[in-house]
């Protein structure tokens, strides 16, 4: 799993969860995009708790659109919100998230 916005997002597994169909796939990373810096404000701007449960939801966004390592480092967010190195790991992984969601979304 990479931070790189060129391998942020894993197509197959993006592709296995919208079943192959193109503008599902759109929609889910339009989502995607439009959530997740919401949810990146709430996460900086908070600690404990209220930074686990979101998250939380993040993981469940990263895992839907294959973004595997924002996936697994808003895992180690949610189990550990106040560590200052597991915060910016999580935020490196979700710049590049964000990044190849974008990019996907320009040029398929």
């Amino acid at each position: 799993m990479s931070n790189d916005p060129s391998t942020a997002i894993d197509r197959t597994r993006l592709a296995e969860q919208t079943f192959g169909e193109q503008e599902l796939q759109r929609e889910i990373l339009g989502m995607f995009v439009a959530e997740v810096p919401v949810l990146l404000r709430t996460i900086a701007s908070t600690g404990g708790v209220g930074r686990a449960e979101t998250a939380h939801r993040i993981v469940g966004s990263a895992v839907a659109i294959g973004a595997m390592a924002l996936a697994e480092t808003a895992a180690a967010l949610e189990a550990e919100p106040d560590d200052p190195a597991v915060f910016g790991r999580f935020e490196i992984a979700a710049e590049a998230a964000l990044h190849a969601a974008s990019d996907l979304l320009r040029n398929g």
